[in-house]
């Protein structure tokens, strides 16, 4: 499978017999209950999950990550008998279908303020982190609450992680090309990744654990079935949950054109593969490297070289690298971004300026005096060290301690490499959501439910269907959280009163198109 990858498709290396022989395991309540499930399970699906569908890989994660009493709820709510994690109002204990609820999770609730949401989850999950009970979370001098109160929890912290100005004090992401200046939110093409910071510095300290809450977060949503809407890159799940090692391979994935040092990482990238080609064609040529590298030349083929390359190609090649020496003396051997110097030398000696300033400002001013001095610049010779520097600082010395903190986190909920079961883009799509989503109205209907005094055949309940039929996606996706209570506002607060006055205002205009047409269609029918 590394070799060739998923040929024929994502589905194609699944094997039938062994899933069934993977469900028959799960469906074991008394093996998966006190998590005694066969090793051969958890070595399959962390070492081969290319053999099993996703399903199955849910299931199994289900019944095994989150521990005995998660289990026990889980092969219960499986086997129909319900009042888990997402059972509704009333006695938990009570029979259902004929079979009686063995036990029951315990629920806690807490009160956050809505000005300070994330100072205070911050606080929340660092005492709530490890325990098992569902977590319900209420805002202050607000009367709402249950779940829907508690999805607005998450999606109000992952708002504010992605705010620009939270991210000027607590270096968590990458900027993207906007700046201090640009909207009030980031927003990078292909999601959030790790700002890299100096290895052992103040800033990195902060990182640490601001990612350590991070993994709390995402680990407390996961275990209680909520969507953390946080645009993680899969670059950072491969490296933080997977614990692949990226390469320069992945510069375009992280740090693309929108992204503060992706036109640098594209142009550094071309400059090398120019600087190779010169020097491929000169070894060719001259017939510079190992005779087992140019075994196969003959002479006519080296004379044809020497004519060829030498007016032509070789021309090219040489002409790019002029230009790209002119280019490159304009660089210094630091991160392109951030400024830090990536010689260890330079980070580790020379005296302090100022006690005050960090260890990063300390070593950008004596990288600045050393190259004033004519050292440390980046020339052809170089560029190929330098390239991978910037890789190696980017996507592994400059975001361990935040890796680090994300994984410590993480494993306060349950273990890490439970979710080696799952590619990075599937465990992005678990935690953070799909980015959009297109429904029917059929799946519309299971997945908004009446309440209240409204069933499946009142007209306002009919009448939303039809609204978010055909709304557009956007509008799909606003108006499903409105129904779940996703946008929940108190009313107390004059701008939630404006806003939700507008919304309203607009929903009812929609309604009354659809109403009119409907009483036109019946009118027309009686006739």
């Amino acid at each position: 499978h590394r070799r060739f990858g998923p040929v024929g498709g994502s589905t194609a290396w699944e094997n039938s017999r062994v899933t069934q022989k993977l469900q028959a395991q799960l469906e074991d309540a008394v093996a998966v209950a006190p998590g005694a499930v066969p090793a051969w399970t958890h070595t399959l699906l962390r070492g081969a999950r290319f053999l099993f569908p996703l399903e199955a890989r849910l299931r199994h994660f289900h019944s095994t990550a989150f521990g005995t009493s998660r289990s026990v709820t889980w092969v219960q709510e499986h086997a129909g008998v319900g009042g888990g994690v997402g059972a509704g109002d009333g006695d938990p204990a009570r029979p259902r279908g004929g079979a009686r609820r063995l036990g029951t999770l315990k629920r806690e609730r807490v009160t956050v303020r809505r000005d300070r949401v994330l100072a205070d989850a911050d606080v929340l999950m660092r005492h709530h982190a490890r325990h098992k009970s569902v977590l319900e979370v209420l805002f202050t001098d607000e009367e709402g609450f249950g779940g829907a109160v508690t999805k607005e929890f998450y999606n109000k912290v992952a708002d504010a992680l992605q705010l620009r100005s939270e991210n000027t004090v607590t270096m968590m992401w990458v900027p993207d090309e906007d700046g201090d200046e640009g909207p009030e939110h980031l927003w990078q093409t292909r999601g959030l990744f790790p700002h890299p910071l100096p290895p052992g510095s103040p800033e990195s300290e902060l990182a640490r654990r601001r990612f350590r809450f991070l993994g709390r977060l995402v680990g407390k949503a996961l275990l209680d079935g909520h969507i953390l809407p946080l645009p993680l890159n899969p670059a950072f799940i491969r490296v933080a949950i997977l614990r692949e090692t990226l390469t320069e391979e992945d510069l375009p994935a992280v740090y693309d054109d929108r992204c503060a040092g992706g036109a640098v990482a594209r142009w550094l990238r071309g400059a090398v593969r120019d600087v190779r080609r010169h020097r491929e064609c000169e070894r060719r040529v001259f017939k510079i490297g190992s005779p087992g590298d140019c075994a196969d030349d003959t002479d006519d083929a080296s004379g044809a070289l020497r004519m060829g390359l030498g007016d032509e190609e070789e021309a090219a090649d040489a002409a790019a690298v002029d230009t790209h020496l002119e280019r490159l003396s304009y660089l210094s051997y630091a991160c392109p971004v951030s400024r830090v110097p990536l010689t260890a030398e330079i980070f580790e000696g020379g005296d302090a300026d100022d006690e005050n300033d960090s260890p990063a400002t300390h070593a950008a001013r004596r990288l600045a005096r050393r190259v004033d001095a004519g050292e440390h610049e980046v020339h052809v010779g170089n560029v190929e060290q330098y390239l991978a520097d910037v890789v190696r600082y980017w996507f592994a010395d400059g975001v361990a301690a935040q890796v680090e903190g994300f994984r410590e986190g993480l494993s306060e909920i349950f273990p890490v490499d439970a979710l080696r079961a799952f590619s990075a883009e599937e465990i992005t799509e678990l935690v953070c959501g799909k980015d959009a989503i297109e429904w029917t109205r059929e799946e519309l209907r299971r997945s908004v439910l009446p309440g209240f005094q409204y069933t499946a055949q009142s007209p306002p309940y009919l009448w939303l269907l039809d609204v978010l039929v055909d709304a557009p996606g956007c509008a799909t996706v606003r108006g499903a959280a409105l129904s779940e209570g996703g946008e929940y506002e108190d009313a107390s607060r004059p701008a939630a009163k404006e806003s939700r006055v507008a919304a309203e205002e607009d929903q009812v205009r929609q309604l009354d198109k659809h109403r009119e047409a409907k009483l036109a269609y019946r009118a027309a029918q009686h006739r």
